[in-house]
């Protein structure tokens, strides 16, 4: 296939996002090395045997895809694989992903996968439905997800897993390259700036006459709530850009000569956001029942130290105590400090 040219042009890529994967990519080679050289090369097995457990979870994932889903081919859904391989030789891909649409009970979704080196792109059902057989819709999302994998989005996710811990850090990098994959929605997908809309505003209403009813100044109006604290805790904490924000940036692919200014999301609720966090919380709760239940042994271990009771005493190894919680070094102590009985 022909390779085109501007796959990579800057108005493609979020300006964030290459900074943003390489303070990741150094952060979490620190990491890894540091673990490996500190666990004295036990670190490397262990570093081996995650990447392994890693494959065959992901392996798992795509069974289940291939044994309850159903491949998109020449003959199976030729609608959606041609558009695959339209999209696929504009951009200049050698090979096509693996396209599969899955019941997604529900779920209006669709997402990228890498297993053992192959691309994968899924497709629930409902997502389809919402689109109701629109062709420049499932478009912008097949676009959008074969995106991430001339981004290589998907190549890094297990080599990236210690950085999801640092607050801020990756959700602006899953942000960022959210961006940009609907860049590649926009310029490979859709051909008009009313469809690429209407695909970003189905993941949002999950009806395809009510995305294409939607009313776009008061959506993108709409998406400065994101300047709230509340909404703004919300969106530093997630992995995707809210559908408001994303529903506007579109028009930038679109109208070059009128570029969109998003709005800035409010400094307090990014600052505190990760506090609200639910890795954030779900630690401090762990936290406290660890220290409740590190404290009750502790209680009923130094009970169980005392070797026996007699006469009010408590013996034990090293010690002698009162009933009343007074403790001395020697038995005679303890015992001219008992009460008088009258």
């Amino acid at each position: 296939m022909e390779k085109t040219t501007g796959t990579d042009s800057p108005d493609l890529i979020y300006p964030t996002e290459r900074p943003l994967f390489f303070s990741i990519f150094a952060l979490a080679t620190i990491f890894w090395v540091g673990f490996a050289i500190a666990s004295l090369g036990i670190g490397l097995i262990v570093i081996v045997l995650g990447g392994l457990l890693g494959i065959c979870l992901n392996c798992l994932f795509i069974a289940q895809i291939k044994g309850y889903g159903i491949r998109v081919s020449a003959t199976q859904y030729p609608d959606l694989y041609a558009e695959t391989k339209r999209i696929s030789d504009r951009i200049g891909l050698t090979k096509l992903p693996s396209v599969y649409v899955f019941n997604g009970s529900g779920m209006i979704n669709a997402f990228a996968l890498k297993v053992v080196m192959r691309d994968f792109v899924v497709i629930t059902t409902d997502l389809l439905v919402a689109c109701d057989n629109d062709k420049e819709l499932t478009s912008f999302i097949l676009g959008h997800e074969i995106g991430h994998h001339v981004r290589k989005h998907t190549l890094f996710s297990s080599f990236f897993a210690p950085v999801r811990l640092v607050p801020w850090l990756y959700t602006a990098y899953s942000r960022a390259c959210e961006y940009t994959c609907d860049a590649y929605g926009a310029r490979f997908g859709a051909s008009s700036l009313e469809k690429a809309r209407q695909a970003v505003a189905v993941l949002a209403t999950a009806n395809y006459g009510r995305s294409a009813a939607l009313d776009a100044a008061a959506y993108e109006e709409q998406a400065r709530d994101v300047s709230q604290f509340w909404p703004a805790v919300v969106y530093t904490n997630s992995s995707h850009p809210f559908t408001a924000l994303r529903f506007s940036r579109i028009r930038t692919f679109f109208e070059p000569n009128q570029p969109v200014v998003l709005p800035k999301a409010n400094l307090f609720g990014m600052v505190l956001g990760p506090i609200f966090s639910f890795g954030f919380l779900a630690v401090i709760y762990i936290g406290l029942i660890a220290g409740v239940a590190f404290a009750s042994v502790l209680e009923k271990t130094e009970k169980d130290d005392a070797a026996y009771e007699e006469d009010g005493i408590e013996y034990y190894d090293d010690h002698y105590c009162l009933e009343d919680g007074e403790c001395y070094l020697y038995q005679e102590e303890a015992e001219n400090s008992l009460p008088i009985e009258p």
